[in-house]
């Protein structure tokens, strides 16, 4: 439920500021999952379930790489489900 008052924009219990952009949450999950994988593309495009070259793209889109931590607080612990 998304509500308004004199804060601003509020939802799920935090303020609008408090959310992270969908390409920042895309960024910061697909360098956990090659964190996971220890940098294996093949693996890791297997586990986000979409085609290497998509992967590539996004690698190069988010600048992530060998010696690039992934920005942020991590996403998800390793095996636990994504939940809103």
């Amino acid at each position: 439920m998304i509500t308004t008052g004199g804060q601003g924009q509020r939802a799920f219990g935090k303020e609008a500021d408090e959310w992270i952009s969908l390409a920042e949450f895309e960024g910061r999950y697909v360098g956990q999952v090659l964190e996971h994988t220890n940098g294996n593309k093949q693996a890791a495009a297997r586990v986000l379930e979409i085609d290497r070259k998509t992967l590539d793209r996004m690698i190069k889109r988010h600048e992530l790489g060998p010696g690039r931590e992934p920005h942020g607080a991590p996403l998800v612990a390793a095996r636990e489900t994504l939940t809103l």
